[in-house]
């Protein structure tokens, strides 16, 4: 898989919605998914609760979204899998800009997000190199 730079600029949506194809597409073949029922499944977005630390399940699912009403962190997920990609689209309900941190088992080079609103949306690439160290990346992805 070839290494993707972070952009702080707009991107063009069709574009982000190709390359986000080609990187599910991925997904799915290292997680040995081959049935379309089960492809269909690992693709839908699995909408997260908000909470002061938003919590996920890795197994559940190749995507996730998450709306925040104020600052949130993004805690380690459960059911890890090295090797494994997952993406998580956050934005927040209103115009007033929310921060999103993420938990200590995110690796150094982490994202600093202060700047969600419901307009200015991110969406997160998160790596799993083990069950206790994860790799994060932050794309601006507003329409």
């Amino acid at each position: 898989m070839r290494p993707v730079a972070i952009s702080q600029r707009p991107v063009d949506a069709a574009a982000l919605a190709r390359w986000c194809a080609d990187m599910i597409g991925n997904l799915c073949r290292a997680s040995q998914i081959d049935t379309p029922a089960d492809t269909q499944n690992f693709l839908t977005p699995i909408d997260l609760a908000d909470a002061a630390d938003i919590d996920f399940d890795w197994a559940k699912a190749g995507s996730f979204a998450v709306t925040v009403t104020a600052s949130r962190q993004l805690a380690v997920p459960t059911n890890p899998r090295p090797g494994e990609w997952r993406f998580i689209n956050v934005k927040a309900s209103s115009g007033t800009a929310r921060t999103l941190t993420f938990a200590a088992g995110y690796g150094s080079g982490k994202p600093t997000l202060t700047d969600i609103t419901a307009t200015k949306n991110y969406l997160l690439k998160i790596y799993c190199v083990s069950a206790t160290l994860f790799i994060v990346e932050a794309t601006n992805s507003s329409p």
